[in-house]
């Protein structure tokens, strides 16, 4: 809406300046091809030629000198007239609507009841109260104990019987100091073994190393002769491979046969025929309904709209045109009405001709939906209760199409899932052929032999170094095996300090292990003291208790008004502008219920770009037209100006809000459009009226002017201009006559097209009439 006010306000300043332009134009263009193809001149135009023209101006134009002046330029805010006072209540809970007690456009008063929840509702907020007071009560039973603290002394004992248990097992370890258990002394014996163990294997593997044994020497020699061996039995291998790859092939072309047949099964689509034709009989039977109630035959699209939807579609309200009270024929003519979708001769036909006229019900919500049934045209006394027919009829419409989407699907995916298991069979068969191929031309066969050989090559050289490093044993892995041996070494040095110190404590050891016995003896000391201590934070403690019996008194409270706000009353005098439910609707928390405007006070909301936006402050003073009351301007001031723009295809505008007093004789409405305007500085210079100003088609300006009695063109620089007048930055001096077009009148227009845009030059953009 922001972005289609502006166009409309940038359309305004410059539709007048178009259509001068536009009119020029064309009365230069014409007299061009008249002189050039016609061998006519218009009136203006003299003997000299070269786009001059000579003797007087016609009487549509008029000599203007140009002047050193001071220019006012403002910044326009287009926007839309707003209520500042406007409230949409809503309900803080889920529930049904009981009674609407106003209607739209009905004046209130602050206090006044307007839309009331069920009684039901209203129970369960009644029920939310009483389970609030339950913890309220909770609370309360909490700061008693607080004020009896049971369960801090229990904690407290608890604690004290951990520190004994500590001192239990400080006691027991000083023992086992002083006297160590046989299962710990046999414990650091094993690993003194292992030890002993570790060392002797590090010290056998640096002797092999150093001195090699002669059976190992043999094994490598014969792991030279395998290596040898091998690479003369893959060079045989691999002239059998011709024939695994026409196996291969013949493989690949059975697979692509086989994938062929599945792709062609998956293709049939006879497995939709069933739930398609479930699906147009549930559509059918949905349209015989609407047009067994209404009278109306639904197109393909309003058969998509459920049943409330499409009753407003087609402007059809049950409740009015089934209601014995309303007119269907008020010029007294039993006969259609054109004006609406819906036939008035069959409401007529269910309300004054049917036998059980009676017996129909618009809205049954008390009972559940009925079976599901064919359609109920054949035999109108199937179904009296329209909300219930029609909700079966979409029902099952909307149950067959998620059927057959679903079935579709299914089938989608089956003719992928095949096509492309015939795409993986192809590349099978495409690359047995391309290998059976290269074995044909030999060229596969020579890349075997020699990646075959080379592996041989290597396991050879690999078992060549292998015998000369048995023999030549390398430094590095000799050192690595000795700082095992001396590794092995400090293991078992340490192992056996440690069973010296089990057997034999020092002085320090013991010293420690009696230091912990004596903190665990200090730590039963403190918690017989944090016993002492509870309490001293009993007063703590009840206060806090007290901070949450506070809590749960706030939560009653809010419960309680919840339950008082089932009832939703005018916050302030004013009218119903809106109102969005109807007795029986089921509403979500916090959904619209009904809005209610105060006209006292008005203003403009629009934006202005990221130019204009530094030149304006809260506070400062504007004037507000709007279109609707050309003649008639508004005092009104700034009130809001948002700190961050919005970004819409690269222009950035930033939304401002002016509020105006409400005229006394005259009552606005809400979405009136207009302008307001604000003073952002003064610049001076030399100022030539807007309607002189000309543009050649590349977009240069220009002006028309008299000199020795010739019409000619200059070009200028532009400036700032303010819709009327524009700074003229070169090309003109003061006091020199422009050609300006005239009224009929005599006047020349310096006035169309409103207050221009602050700081605009060249020509009237082409995206702003693009916009419109």
């Amino acid at each position: 809406m922001k972005g289609l006010l502006a166009a409309l306000g940038r359309f305004k300043r410059w539709r007048a300046a178009l259509l001068w332009c536009v009119a020029i134009a064309a009365a230069l263009c014409g007299a061009y091809i008249g002189a050039r193809y016609l061998g006519v001149s218009p009136p203006f135009i003299g003997a000299g030629g070269g786009g001059a023209a000579t003797g007087p101006l016609p009487e549509t134009e008029r000599l203007v000198p140009v002047r050193r002046d001071s220019l006012q330029s403002s910044v326009s805010i287009n926007g839309s007239v707003v209520f500042a006072n406007d409230k949409t209540l809503v309900f803080g809970s889920k529930g049904f609507i009981d009674e609407v007690l106003v209607t739209e456009g009905e004046l209130v008063a602050e206090g006044q009841p307007l839309v009331k929840l069920d009684p039901e509702s209203a129970g369960q907020l009644l029920r939310a109260v009483a389970q609030e007071q339950v913890n309220y009560e909770d609370a309360l039973d909490a700061l008693a104990s607080a004020r009896s603290p049971a369960l801090e002394i229990a904690n407290a004992e608890k604690a004290i019987a951990d520190a004994a248990q500590r001192r239990e097992d400080a006691q027991q370890a000083f023992d086992a100091l002083l006297a160590p258990a046989p299962d710990a002394v046999a414990k650091l014996e094993s690993a003194l073994a292992d030890a002993d163990l570790e060392l002797q294997n590090a010290r056998e593997e640096l002797e092999t190393l150093l001195a090699p044994e002669p059976q190992a020497v043999r094994a490598a020699e014969e792991a030279v002769a395998q290596a040898e061996v091998t690479l003369k039995d893959r060079e045989r291998a691999v002239r059998v491979s011709y024939g695994d790859a026409e196996a291969d092939l013949r493989t690949a072309e059975q697979e692509l046969a086989a994938a062929m047949q599945r792709l062609d099964a998956a293709q049939n689509t006879s497995e939709l025929k069933k739930p398609r034709d479930a699906f147009a009989e549930e559509l059918i039977d949905y349209r015989n309904v609407v047009k067994k109630w209404t009278g109306v035959a639904i197109t393909d699209e309003e058969a998509k709209l459920v049943p409330s939807e499409l009753f407003s579609a087609l402007g059809f309200d049950p409740s009015q045109a089934y209601d014995k009270n309303y007119a269907l024929f008020p010029d007294g003519v039993i006969a259609d009405n054109p004006a609406t979708r819906w036939n008035e001769l069959v409401v007529f036909a269910w309300r004054g001709l049917y036998p059980g006229s009676s017996l129909i019900e618009l809205r049954c919500d008390e009972s559940t939906l009925a079976p599901r049934r064919t359609s109920d045209t054949s035999n109108t006394n199937a179904e009296l209760c329209m909300n219930r027919d029609m909700d079966n009829a979409w029902e099952a419409v909307h149950t067959a199409r998620g059927e057959l989407e679903s079935a579709e699907s299914n089938h989608e995916q089956g003719v992928s899932d095949a096509n492309a298991a015939v795409l993986r069979a192809v590349k099978a068969r495409d690359d047995a052929a391309q290998k059976l191929d290269d074995l044909s031309d030999g060229s596969i066969d020579d890349r075997l032999i020699l990646t075959r050989r080379d592996a041989a090559v290597a396991s050879l050289d690999k078992a060549e170094r292998d015998l000369r490093d048995l023999l030549n044993p390398d430094e590095i892995e000799a050192a690595s095996k000795r700082e095992r041996v001396e590794l092995a070494q400090a293991n078992r040095d340490k192992a056996a300090q440690d069973l010296d110190k089990l057997l034999n404590p020092t002085a320090a050891t013991v010293s420690a292990a009696h230091a912990e016995l004596a903190a665990a003896r200090a730590q039963i000391a403190d918690a017989r003291a944090a016993l002492r201590r509870i309490h001293s934070r009993r007063a703590l403690n009840i206060a806090l208790q007290e901070a949450a019996v506070a809590s749960a008194r706030a939560n009653v409270e809010g419960a309680t008004r919840r339950y008082e706000d089932s009832t939703l009353k005018a916050p302030f005098d004013g009218f119903v502008a809106d109102v969005k439910v109807e007795a029986g609707k089921e509403v979500e928390p916090f959904e619209q219920i009904v809005q209610v405007i105060n006209t006292g006070r008005i203003r403009i909301e629009g934006g202005v770009d990221e130019i204009d936006v530094l030149s304006l402050r809260r506070g400062a003073p504007a004037i507000v037209t709007l279109y609707a009351l050309p003649d008639q301007e508004f005092d009104g001031v700034i009130t809001s100006i948002s700190s961050t723009g919005s970004n819409d295809q690269g222009v950035v505008t930033f939304d401002v809000k002016v509020e105006l007093s409400a005229p006394e004789d005259i009552t606005l409405q809400s979405g009136l459009t207009g302008v307001a305007r604000v003073a952002s500085g003064e610049e001076s210079g030399i100022l030539a009226p807007d309607p002189a100003i000309l543009y050649y088609p590349d977009g240069i300006p220009y002006v028309r002017m008299m000199e020795d009695g010739v019409v000619v063109e200059r070009e200028i620089t532009l400036g700032n201009g303010d819709g009327f007048w524009t700074i003229v930055e070169s090309g003109l001096e003061e006091g020199e006559e422009v050609i300006v077009p005239i009224e009929l009148g005599g006047q020349f227009d310096v006035g169309f097209g409103g207050p221009g845009p602050r700081g605009r030059r060249g020509p009237p953009p082409d995206d702003e009439f693009d916009d419109f």
